[in-house]
């Protein structure tokens, strides 16, 4: 996990939440004055929940006091562009003047910041299919909040057979020429045998993924009679009326997802589906840590990548493992509920687990403990909080001695990895073991000679128990 800097700011009213029209999305907030001796109240909306919730692109920038963005046609860029403030897990946008050039009207309710921005309309949709895929454009006079999601889980759409990929996503798919197939015929190894018809399994249709854009605006009745057409990559295409809401629904190749902007006079919302659908990105969004997002180059292949660039060395700035389920390691979740629980300002997934119990797997030390020990030799990352990294193979070397004389070598530290040998668990691994393996030997220890002023000494041996059962 990443934390920044946190600033200290005269808060008066903050939350978790917007009501953008009257629907309820998640995005933190919080209104300050302007400054110690000012009554002019500034409204910030976390940039994520910006993005996310109204559609606002924000654009690249080397200042992370400074937010360049577009939306249709208002954009705020350079002399223009709005102030950004890093605060605790969150980086902040002072929206009180794009909500005013936007028209939007903005109070505090509690814990919700509702926001209600003028009616709009949509006055056409428009298709066309181009060399790298399909655009869907949504007409609208005046420019409107706009959400994208997921709609639901996959599901298989009866789509014609799909056409050979290039390496490059950028390129179109190329339609391979029908060639006459031979007879799907089996020839036996005795010549006087008569050949065999074979069974050849169906062509797998193609997987397609839902997505839904919601923009606010309504849309008239006979914008939506007619019969929109569809493509390799464009599944199904579907527009429905919701109220003050227009839902542009898509469904498209698993793991592609829809590039959606909006562009000014006039007001359009563009919808395009391509293989490359990764816009790029660098924005430095705190004093040591960058967000980017771009296209690798890999052989003939590109590839979308995201990842943080983080600087140790700044203040403020420090790196710890995470847990999905602190104090334990034992579970997993979804990286944003991970660092929304650790507080944290940004996180990098990382590390292996059992998937049939859900525990770590490999090293994790975090304050000179060892919540789960290196295993298999493999190679490790550390560091300090100079901002000195390592990369390398890791193995961990433990010896049992007796008071006779005899030792042996111990395989493993708190781990959930299962192998022949003595494994250690200390307090860091929990409160309770429970066998990995059956006819295990458990045997309890207290104190460490090492450690305390007394010797340790077993206090207990016993089997193991059955497999998933605290010992």
């Amino acid at each position: 996990g990443i934390l920044p800097v946190a600033e200290n700011v005269a808060t008066i009213k903050q939350g978790r939440q917007i009501s953008l029209n009257d629907r309820i999305l998640p995005a933190a907030w919080s209104q300050q004055p302007a400054n110690s001796t000012s009554a002019n109240i500034r409204t910030w909306i976390a940039d994520i929940g910006l993005m996310q919730s109204a559609g606002v692109d924000l654009l690249n920038t080397t200042d992370s006091t400074k937010q360049p963005l577009q939306w249709f046609d208002l954009s705020l860029t350079e002399t223009q562009s709005i102030p950004a403030r890093a605060t605790g897990p969150y980086r902040y946008l002072d929206v009180t003047d794009f909500a005013r050039l936007a028209g939007w009207q903005i109070s505090a309710d509690g814990n919700t910041l509702r926001i209600t921005s003028p009616v709009a309309n949509v006055t056409g949709i428009q298709q066309a299919e181009r060399e790298w895929g399909d655009r869907i454009v949504v007409d609208l006079d005046r420019a409107t909040p706009w959400q994208v999601n997921i709609v639901d889980t996959p599901s298989r759409s009866p789509t014609p057979a799909p056409r050979d990929t290039p390496d490059d996503p950028t390129k179109p798919s190329i339609s391979q020429p029908r060639t006459p197939t031979a007879p799907n015929l089996e020839t036996p190894d005795d010549p006087t045998k008569p050949t065999v018809p074979l069974l050849r399994a169906p062509l797998q249709p193609i997987i397609g993924q839902e997505w839904s854009i919601a923009i606010d605006a309504k849309i008239a009745p006979a914008l939506i009679q007619g019969t929109f057409q569809t493509s390799q990559q464009l599944l199904s295409l579907k527009i429905e009326p919701a109220d003050t809401q227009t839902r542009v629904k898509v469904t498209i190749p698993l793991g592609w997802r829809p590039q959606v902007f909006s562009l000014g006079n006039p007001n359009r919302l563009v919808i395009d589906i391509r293989p490359d659908s990764l816009v790029e990105k660098d924005i430095l969004w705190a004093e040591g840590v960058r967000w980017r997002q771009q296209y690798q180059n890999l052989g003939t292949a590109r590839f979308p990548v995201v990842w943080l660039e983080v600087n140790p060395r700044q203040t403020g700035v420090k790196i710890r493992p995470l847990l999905s389920n602190p104090p334990t390691d034992k579970g997993t979740a979804p990286l944003l509920q991970t660092a929304e629980l650790s507080g944290v300002a940004g996180a990098i997934n990382a590390g292996f687990f059992n998937r049939i119990n859900r525990l770590a797997l490999g090293a994790i030390r975090r304050e000179n403990k060892w919540l789960s020990g290196p295993i298999l030799n493999r190679g490790a990352i550390g560091w300090n909080d100079r901002g000195e990294f390592a990369i390398a193979r890791l193995t961990l070397q433990e010896t049992v001695s007796t008071s006779t004389g005899q030792s042996w070598p111990i395989s493993q530290l708190n781990s959930a990895y299962v192998e022949a040998g003595i494994g250690r668990y200390n307090p860091d691994w929990g409160t309770t073991y429970t066998p990995f393996s059956e006819n295990e030997i458990v045997v309890t220890v207290v104190g460490d000679s090492l450690r305390d002023s007394f010797a340790s000494r077993v206090i207990s041996q016993s089997p193991g128990g059955e497999t998933e059962k605290t010992a």
